[in-house]
């Protein structure tokens, strides 16, 4: 029996990824505070309103549709966490549903119209793998933005730099065991992971390490040089990463995921580093990596 055609009380999936994927558009071409950008979001969280998780009563109800509802849902999940980033505010409608699985660890030639089931997440690099550790990253920057808002007490903030830090254990962990530990550097698809991982995870790492929160190496308080030497190598292998990502010949199919993220730390930021602190452990590699760079 043919699928019954959607009405104005029951929009179908296709419409919510019509809409949801205006929104990315959007957002990748504005910014999260735009006007354009939060209509946009807006249409499409109602929209998904109205045609839900586990509709059941049109051909929403297929493998195919669930699946592409939960990539709809948490996409508008990644958008909401963003614009807590950028603006310190979120969705409720957002906040109150939280028990929707995430997307499949699969590949798109995984999902199809006529699927019955559900299919099995595969172990190790899919498409999917480089938005699922996006997402781990930025409900992440998200949570400790919102945990170590102003207004703690001062015997309180131990506490919430430990809770930050055991945030960022367990996230990073999490990314280790479902993707890192499977990847093969000799697989193009599994470097191109690598690389965009620590590309995402590095400025956390910054931002933890300006917190001191960082762990001491065997005995020993770590001296504010040796902090700043190691901030200069986590910038510095962002900027690696990047270089790598945007010129290597063999990670060329995957390139359209990087207009999903937003560069960390430029050339420019790291000639700016180099500037404060010509003597870093590091330098000579910089001045190598720039030189690259700038000879294309």
């Amino acid at each position: 029996m043919p699928a019954k055609p959607a009405t104005p009380a029951q929009p179908s999936t296709r419409l919510l990824q019509a809409l949801v994927l205006n929104a990315i558009s959007l957002f990748r071409r504005n910014d999260a505070r735009s006007v354009t950008f939060i209509e946009a979001f807006e249409l499409a969280l109602g929209v998904f309103g109205r045609v839900g998780i586990e509709a059941s009563d049109t051909e929403a109800s297929s493998a195919h549709d669930r699946e592409v509802r939960r990539r709809c849902w948490w996409t508008l999940r990644k958008l909401n966490d963003q614009l807590i980033l950028a603006t310190g505010s979120e969705r409720g409608e957002l906040a109150s549903i939280s028990d929707v699985a995430v997307p499949l660890n699969i590949n798109d030639i995984d999902l199809t119209l006529a699927m019955d089931e559900m299919p099995t997440a595969r172990t190790g690099s899919t498409a999917m793998s480089f938005y699922l550790v996006n997402l781990k990253a930025i409900q992440l920057t998200a949570a400790l933005k919102l945990l170590g808002g102003a207004g703690h007490p001062s015997k309180s903030i131990r506490s919430v730099q430990l809770r930050r830090r055991s945030l960022v254990e367990n996230a990073v962990g999490e990314i280790e065991r479902e993707f890192l530990r499977h990847c093969d550097t000799s697989r193009p698809l599994d470097w191109f992971l690598m690389l965009t991982t620590k590309a995402i995870l590095n400025p956390i790492e910054i931002m933890m390490l300006d917190e001191g929160m960082e762990q001491p190496k065997c005995t020993g308080a770590v001296t504010q040089d040796s902090k700043e030497d190691q901030k200069f190598l986590l910038r510095l292998d962002v900027v690696e990463c990047w270089h790598l990502l945007k010129s290597n010949e063999n990670l060329k199919s995957w390139r359209w995921f990087l207009d999903t993220l937003a560069q960390a730390f430029t050339v420019g930021d790291l000639q700016a580093d180099l500037v404060k602190h010509p003597e870093s452990a590091y330098s000579d590699r910089a001045y190598e990596l720039i030189k690259l760079i700038s000879h294309g």
